[in-house]
């Protein structure tokens, strides 16, 4: 069959740029609204629990370790609200330092705290974030050559330290 011989349709021109496009406005300096500015933070969203469909916050996720932070409270900087406080504010950020630096200057010091109360810690949650903000902070720190917390550490920190180890028996 030749190409001749199939029925053809009628084609309709193509229309022109002129057509298709939209007319110039006159009027272009239009005042757009400026964005509101958030003053205070936004509170996290708690996540629901896949298993009940019930909410769960990082408090409550925290919550069996709150008796050893408790007891340890004068070996260590933050207190139990500011310890949920910085979990909350260094999840998902991207400068997780920077957070910590706002919470406390003693960074090889919170970084033990964290290993300590993840020890006390049952939900795997909870244990994962911790993990994820202890890799942040020691990779803007450039801490991944090291082994553990120990190299950084101050005569201050080895007391703490000991003083945890009292406290666990």
């Amino acid at each position: 069959m030749d190409s001749q011989e199939l029925p053809t349709e009628t084609t309709i021109p193509k229309r022109s740029h002129s057509e298709i496009s939209s007319p110039l406005s006159e009027n272009t300096e239009i005042d757009f609204p400026k964005p509101k500015a958030r003053s205070t933070k936004k509170p996290r969203v708690t996540k629901s629990d896949t298993k009940t469909g019930e909410t769960v916050s990082t408090e409550s996720l925290f919550q069996p370790a709150k008796e050893f932070i408790d007891k340890a409270s004068a070996l260590f900087e933050l207190n139990y609200t500011e310890i949920v406080s910085f979990l909350d504010d260094a999840h998902g950020s991207p400068n997780t330092l920077s957070i910590a630096q706002e919470y406390t200057k003693d960074i090889a010091g919170l970084l033990t705290m964290l290993t300590e109360i993840y020890l006390k810690l049952e939900d795997r949650r909870i244990k994962s974030r911790i993990t994820r903000i202890r890799k942040k902070i020691r990779r803007q720190l450039n801490l991944d050559q090291t082994e553990n917390d120990n190299s950084e550490d101050t005569d201050v920190s080895q007391e703490k330290k000991k003083s945890i180890n009292v406290l666990r028996l």
